[in-house]
């Protein structure tokens, strides 16, 4: 499953115009995670983690006289949200005023308007017991830049924030102002605006304070704590491995037993610094979180907790909504549950989240085979769909999915179809539905699909709408100035790509019989061998100017495929990969069923949320529901009816699917380096990739 990850991560990446990379390097931490005595202990990323038997119920509520939330303020008494409320003024822009939010654990709320001036914004805010502070910014040259608004009172800060021009925390210590400002340094003040101190400091983004009372600093790019004493700031300690994502994110810990609450890794966890303790709170999964969506969160005491979220909506674009969540009485072990297992999906917690509403006899969770049996995840998964307890609904990228197919090990999900009172076999893209036919039953459907295909220029391919493999060579063979098959891509790069989307090129699964002995794929050899890399800025540059052969095209949505075409693809010729029709579909989260699930309904269901729900495909890389109104209505907004009538063309010519063999691609990574480095003969190695793979066919069939 890992190497999977890694591999198609690399080939997703091709399909991109740029992108950055962000490495961190690892930062040891000397003291070991501590468990806490007479509570369950899980492993998570090496660390022993405490985790209390402690089920919460989640709800959900508008936001009361706000309509964006910016920051939730943990005091003694509850939280502060502040934010913005805007309402229509007749004019083209809304009218907007700066507002907060006072929440108490007894969910009671009380707004006020905050004062800023015309045209102005608050930027930071703060909280010294039930005082709130917040500091407004101007964009007019003739006003004062920076405000402060404490007690009722207001003072200028421009002086003390001279040459500032961004501030990214704020606190208060000692009746003085701490700003995180610039990237580059902390800078405190008087309530009166006279600056105290600056110190030079790595990116705060955010501050808070721990059970003692100790000021500290989250600075997210270094993933590091600093504590601020006086006008000293030096490094406390790194985040904990577990912690260390990328995307992990940190808040106060206020109204709670912990320094601070910290949500990586798909869970929440209580860190107490000190003593070096990390407990679990809660998985996002179980408790139906998308964690990507959480943008501030806070303890109210007594064991709840009150955040503000992001929810896209298809319609109306990103909303904003507080949730609560609050210790569950009763027990849910009652419900009946899901097991879903494979490669997680981003969009998993957000699905379950809805799940559960949908469905309040069901809960879902997912089974990390992968954490838990490493190198033998594979077959481990295997052991229990023959002969254990089984999960009820696989994601089944990266899976052995037609070795499962052919052990009879998976549902046909067209008597589910079939006995389903909500869709139909009709309602389906009908070419998907027999691009993913075996042997006439359906084992696997999508929670979306792209299109897979590759274009170039009509002068050097002709105008042909599909290919073979030997006319893909014989093409490139007469067009020897051309240095490249694709853009940014090597010679292995380029042959495993193509093997990606011409599965049936080489190796026929109907007869389970290999050919890469054949004169193709020698020559296909001697052109990865001559593999140039491009040097131009742009794969359609690189295309246009006669450095590649072909530029690939994965199209997801129809309004970035209406630019494109307007872009310069409607004089291109589009005749997909070499032996794999016009297009192919590109699937995104297959599942299936287990025979032996033990909840096939609840799978079903979750399922067909996910088929369903337009909402997630937005979410995720983009693509198209199976169901064939998906596709309707989105082509139909288009308003070029050029680009409109070929991407309806490319979808309906599609006949193949793109499918992923790890063992496959595994003997050609092992093997072409001996190739490129000229240790072996382009013959030696046909013969030897010949042999392994058919040894792998033999060994599947039996």
């Amino acid at each position: 499953m890992k190497r999977f990850c890694v591999f198609m991560l690399a080939v997703l990446i091709l399909f991109t115009c740029s992108a950055c990379k962000k490495e961190n390097p690892p930062v040891p931490v000397s003291d070991s995670m501590q468990t806490v005595a007479g509570e369950a202990a899980q492993t998570v990323s090496g660390v022993s983690v405490r985790v209390p038997a402690v089920q919460y119920r989640l709800a959900r509520t508008e936001l009361e006289g706000l309509t964006v939330g910016s920051a939730l303020l943990p005091y003694s008494g509850g939280a502060v949200l502040t934010g913005s409320m805007f309402t229509s003024s007749g004019e083209e822009d809304p009218l907007r005023t700066e507002t907060a939010a006072y929440y108490t654990p007894e969910r009671k709320c009380t707004v006020h308007t905050l004062p800023v001036s015309p045209g102005g914004i608050a930027v930071q805010a703060a909280m010294e017991g039930e005082r709130l502070y917040y500091i407004e910014a101007r964009e007019s040259p003739d006003d004062a830049q920076w405000i402060l608004y404490a007690d009722g009172q207001e003072c200028t800060l421009d002086e003390a924030l001279s040459g500032v021009s961004n501030l990214t925390a704020m606190a208060v210590q000692d009746e003085a102002l701490l700003l995180a400002a610039d990237g580059s340094c902390v800078i405190s003040c008087a309530m009166d605006g006279t600056r105290l101190w600056k110190q030079p400091a790595a990116e705060i983004k955010r501050f808070f304070r721990t059970r003692d009372g100790t000021l500290l600093g989250w600075a997210q790019r270094e993933q590091m704590l600093y504590s601020i004493a006086d006008d000293e700031i030096q490094p406390l300690c790194p985040l904990p491995d577990l912690f260390r994502t990328g995307i992990e994110m940190l808040y106060p810990g206020e109204n709670t037993p912990y320094d601070c609450l910290v949500f990586a890794n798909d869970a929440c966890f209580g860190w107490q610094i000190a003593e070096n303790t990390v407990t679990q709170l809660f998985a996002c999964d179980t408790v139906g979180l998308y964690a990507v969506d959480v943008e501030t969160f806070c303890g109210m005491g007594n064991g709840q907790y009150l955040g503000l979220e992001f929810y896209p909506s298809e319609d109306e674009g990103t909303q904003h909504r507080l949730f609560w969540l609050t210790p569950a009485e009763g027990d849910f072990s009652e419900k009946r549950l899901i097991r879903i297992a494979g490669s997680r999906s981003n969009i998993f917690s957000m699905a379950v989240r809805d799940f559960s509403s949908l469905y309040p006899e069901y809960r879902a969770e997912f089974v990390d085979y992968e954490a838990q049996y490493g190198e033998q995840a594979d077959q481990q998964l295997l052991m229990d769909l023959l002969y254990g307890d089984c999960p009820d609904l696989l994601f089944v990228n990266g899976l052995p999915f037609a070795q499962y197919a052919r052990q009879g090990l998976l549902e046909d999900l067209y008597t589910w179809i079939d006995a389903d009172e909500t869709l139909s076999r009709t309602d389906f893209t009908q070419n998907l539905l027999r691009a993913l036919e075996t042997d006439g039953a359906l084992y696997r459907l999508p929670q979306t699909y792209l299109l897979a295909t590759v274009a170039g220029l009509p002068d050097i391919v002709g105008g042909r709408e599909a290919w073979s493999m030997a006319d893909f060579l014989d093409t490139a063979q007469a067009h020897p100035e051309i240095g490249s098959v694709f853009a940014q891509d090597d010679g292995a790069s380029m042959l495993q790509l193509l093997l990606l989307y011409a599965p049936d090129a080489f190796v026929d699964y109907e007869t389970m019989r290999a050919s890469f002995d054949s004169p193709d794929f020698l020559r296909l050899l001697e052109l990865a061998k001559r593999q140039t890399q491009p040097e131009a800025e742009s794969p359609r540059e690189a295309l246009l100017t006669g450095q590649t052969l072909l530029e690939q095209l994965m199209i997801g949505r129809a309004q970035y495929f209406e630019e494109e075409y307007e872009d310069g693809l409607n004089r291109l010729a589009i005749p997909g990969f070499p032996g794999a029709g016009r297009a192919s579909f590109y699937l995104t989260l297959p599942m299936a069923i287990p025979v032996n699930a033990q909840e096939k309904e609840g799978a079903w269901a979750f399922l067909m949320l996910l088929i369903t729900e337009p909402l997630y495909a937005a979410r995720s890389r983009g693509g198209w529901l199976p169901v064939q109104s998906d596709f309707e209505k989105k082509t139909a907004a288009m308003t070029d009816t050029d680009a409109q009538r070929l991407l309806r063309e490319l979808q309906a010519e599609a006949v193949s699917v793109f499918e992923y063999d790890a063992a496959v691609s595994g003997i050609l990574a092992d093997e072409l380096p001996y190739y490129f480095a000229e240790e072996q003969s382009a013959g030696q190695i046909a013969d030897r990739i010949q042999r392994r793979v058919q040894l792998y066919l033999e060994e599947t069939r039996r």
